[in-house]
C-alpha cells in the first residue's frame, strides 16, 4: 500500500513538470522566441567564429526595446591551433574602443602588440565588450568564453555598473534585485519564460514606448536614475552587485583554470565634482 501512496505522490510531482515540459519543447518546435549565442560562425569562412554582433538582444523579448549596440566583427579560427595565443577581452563602451573602433579598442592593440612579439605563434585576442553593458553581461558571457578555450581573460569594467543593462539604475533591470536578475540570465532562454515576457511587455507597451522612444540617445534610453547619491542605498546596491557578480565571474574563470588580468578603470577623483550642484555622484555611461 505504502508503495502505491509512494508511486502516485511521485506521479503527481512529475505530471506539472512534464505538462511544461511538453509546452517548452512545442514552442521551440514551432519556432518561438530565440537563443542569441555569444559566438557564431562566419559566413564567409565557417572555420572561422566571431562575437555575434547583436548578442545585446538576447535581454529583451522585444527587439524594439534594446538599445542600439554591436560588437565590432572580430575573427577567430573555430579550432584553436596548438601553438595558439587566445585572449578575450570583456568590458563596457571604453574597453571596445568606442568611438574609434576595435582598432582603438584594448583587443585590437593588444592583438597588434603580441603578433609583432610573437610572430611564430598563432595570436588571437577576441572583443566581446560592448557599449551598455555591465557585470552581469560579463557574467553572462563567461560560459560561453569558457568554451573557446583562452589562455587568458582581460576585464576592463566597472564604469556601466549602475547605469548599465540589467543595473540597479538602469530602465532595464530585474525587479531592482540582483537575485532577481541572476535568475533572469538563467531563464532567459527558455520560451516559456519568453512567452510570459511577451506577454508582459503587450500590456506595458504604450508606457514603455513612452519611456524609451526612438529620439532618445543610448544614455538616456538605458539610465532611469541619472543622479545617485554617495551612500545612498542605491549606490550601495551598486557596489553588491559589481562586487557579488565579480567574485561569480572570476570563481568560473578559476574553476575552468584560467588566468584573468582585471585593469582598473580610468577616473578623475582630483578635480572634477559631480556634474549638478546637490551632494551626489553622477553615474555617466
Amino acid at each position: 500500500m505504502k508503495t502505491k501512496t509512494w508511486v502516485f505522490r511521485v506521479i503527481a510531482f512529475l505530471i506539472p513538470i512534464l505538462f511544461f515540459v511538453a509546452i517548452e519543447f512545442t514552442l521551440r518546435f514551432s519556432g518561438f522566441g530565440k537563443s542569441i549565442p555569444l559566438f557564431i560562425e562566419n559566413p564567409a569562412a565557417p572555420h572561422y567564429l566571431l562575437p555575434m554582433p547583436q548578442v545585446v538582444g538576447r535581454y529583451f523579448a522585444n527587439d524594439k526595446l534594446a538599445p542600439n549596440v554591436t560588437i565590432e566583427p572580430n575573427f577567430f579560427l573555430k579550432k584553436k591551433p596548438k601553438d595558439g595565443i587566445r585572449l578575450f577581452v570583456q568590458g563596457g563602451s571604453t574597453a571596445a574602443g568606442f568611438p574609434y573602433g576595435l582598432g582603438a579598442s584594448i583587443a585590437g592593440m593588444l592583438d597588434y602588440r603580441l603578433k609583432q612579439t610573437f610572430p611564430e605563434q598563432t595570436v588571437e585576442v577576441v572583443n566581446t565588450a560592448l557599449s551598455a553593458v555591465n557585470s552581469y553581461t560579463l557574467l553572462d558571457f563567461a560560459d560561453e568564453i569558457i568554451e573557446q578555450k583562452p589562455d587568458a581573460v582581460l576585464i576592463y569594467a566597472g564604469h556601466n555598473e549602475y547605469l548599465g543593462i540589467l543595473g540597479v539604475g538602469s530602465n532595464y533591470t530585474a525587479a531592482n534585485s540582483r537575485g532577481a536578475t541572476l535568475m533572469y540570465l538563467k531563464l532567459k532562454d527558455l520560451r516559456i519564460f519568453q512567452l510570459m515576457q511577451r506577454i508582459y511587455y503587450w500590456f506595458a507597451q504604450p508606457e514603455m514606448d513612452q519611456s524609451t522612444g526612438t529620439s532618445r540617445t543610448v544614455m538616456a534610453k538605458v539610465a532611469k536614475h541619472k543622479n545617485i547619491e554617495v551612500d545612498s542605498d542605491l549606490f550601495n546596491a551598486g557596489l553588491a552587485q559589481f562586487e557579488g557578480n565579480m567574485a561569480l565571474l572570476l570563481g568560473k574563470y578559476q574553476r575552468a583554470g584560467i588566468p584573468v588580468f582585471i585593469s582598473s578603470i580610468g577616473s578623475n577623483l582630483v578635480d572634477q565634482a559631480p556634474l549638478c550642484q546637490s551632494p551626489s555622484l553622477s553615474m555617466m555611461l
